[in-house]
């Protein structure tokens, strides 16, 4: 059957066996001109952090009210309007959130709903490079073995149409759907940091030629450290001076409601806010607690 199917190759414009076994793979990719790395990875430290906490985001809506699903597939749009507000992205951007999420097992479908999954509610309280390095082990993990070999060995290259004529030759009868995979993954790559404009920066030359540890570790001092501390204002505002670490910005969304996360959280007490808290089973020590850490 496989013999058959060969054969049948050459009348599809698919190479024929012999063309499979003698030619010889693409010429290597070209190499990236030694531009000023640090603004290469200042960049993409930058898009590495804005993924994570979008991401997070994401799940954290999704916990607190799981997104419909249609009957063709995707999200219902007022539930992926709510997302793309939470995360603060175009609706347009919200599938590669949603599709990374999915990847790093985060996100599930489960009876016609998207919803957090145990892992994800675990990941969101994680500090933001293990985060960070959850998402890129799942991306990695998502290509083909070959193509990550290829990248180890381009990581000075720049990867751009290379990398399509590569796969056109390992995969040659991939076709459209190939492709469109490696657009998507592409996208990803840029979202998470791994290169920037087709070039790979110091995050993802160590992501593909060691591993997703130590790229955190790369990624680590380009990105704000976490914050424990935040000021709680007369108003009953609280204001974080800096990303605020997984397990506070979670005790606080309990008692309070989220004006605005990312790298300066604002949260607001409100009578509702301390309302639900209560109903989830907070008390007035516990809540008094939390207001005193705050302050």
């Amino acid at each position: 059957a496989v013999a058959a199917e060969l054969a049948a190759w050459p009348a599809r414009g698919l190479p024929s066996a012999t063309a499979l076994r003698d030619e010889a793979p693409p010429p290597v990719l070209a190499p990236v001109d030694d531009v000023d790395r640090r603004f290469l990875d200042r960049g993409a430290a930058e898009r590495a952090f804005t993924t994570t906490t979008a991401v997070t985001e994401v799940v954290l809506a999704l916990a607190e009210t799981p997104g419909r699903l249609l009957a063709r597939g995707g999200l219902s749009l007022p539930d992926a309007k709510r997302l793309a507000a939470a995360a603060g992205c175009e609706l347009d951007e919200l599938v590669a959130l949603t599709d990374l999420a999915a990847l790093a097992g985060l996100i599930d479908d489960d009876a016609g709903s998207t919803r957090t999954t145990e892992l994800g509610d675990a990941w969101r309280r994680r500090p933001l490079t293990e985060r960070w390095s959850a998402l890129a082990v799942a991306w990695r993990e998502a290509l083909p073995p070959e193509l990550v070999s290829l990248l180890a060995e381009r990581a000075e290259s720049r990867w751009g149409s290379g990398l399509v004529d590569f796969l056109d030759w390992l995969y040659p009868a991939g076709g459209e759907p190939l492709l469109a995979r490696l657009r998507r993954r592409g996208l990803q790559a840029d979202r998470l940091g791994v290169a920037v404009d087709g070039r790979p920066s110091s995050i993802g030359r160590a992501l593909v030629a060691r591993d997703a540890v130590v790229a955190a570790e790369v990624l680590a001092p380009l990105v704000p450290a976490e914050v424990e501390q935040v000021y709680l204002q007369h108003d009953l505002t609280i204001v974080s001076p800096g990303p605020l670490a997984g397990a506070i910005d979670d005790r606080l969304r309990r008692v309070a409601d989220v004006e605005s996360s990312g790298l300066a959280g604002r949260y607001r007490i409100t009578a509702e806010s301390v309302t639900r808290a209560i109903a989830m089973g907070e008390t007035a020590a516990t809540v008094s607690y939390t207001h005193l850490r705050a302050h």
